[in-house]
């Protein structure tokens, strides 16, 4: 984990520097997996056995609370679901704000 002086120096580093990529071009082909977490529920195994095609599963997240989107088992960002207008409509969502992980972090600390 970055301390808050080396965070400072890199941050100057690149803001001194526009022609600075970091490790970017490395890093830029690795796919990584990206899903969307509609919400969830914890169920008793009893219950889940009783699941059947048609069995409706309320989730703990409303319509109208924004998902989760999730990149390698880390929230990353909140959006909202949306449908495109295409012949064939497909899911998108819109993010409407990255998660801030260090406040999260110096929270816990």
């Amino acid at each position: 984990m970055m301390n808050e002086e080396t965070r400072s120096n890199v941050e100057a580093e690149i803001a001194d520097n526009p022609s600075f990529a970091g490790p970017a071009p490395i890093l830029d082909g690795i796919p990584l997996t990206l899903s969307v977490v509609l919400g969830s529920v914890a169920m008793p195994m009893r219950d889940v056995a009783r699941l059947r095609p048609g069995s409706l599963v309320t989730l703990d997240r409303r319509i109208d609370e924004p998902v989760e989107i999730v990149v390698n088992d880390r929230v990353i960002c909140k959006g909202e679901i949306s449908v495109t207008e295409e012949a064939r409509p497909r899911f998108v969502f819109k993010i409407l704000e990255f998660v801030d992980h260090a406040s999260i972090e110096m929270r816990r600390g």
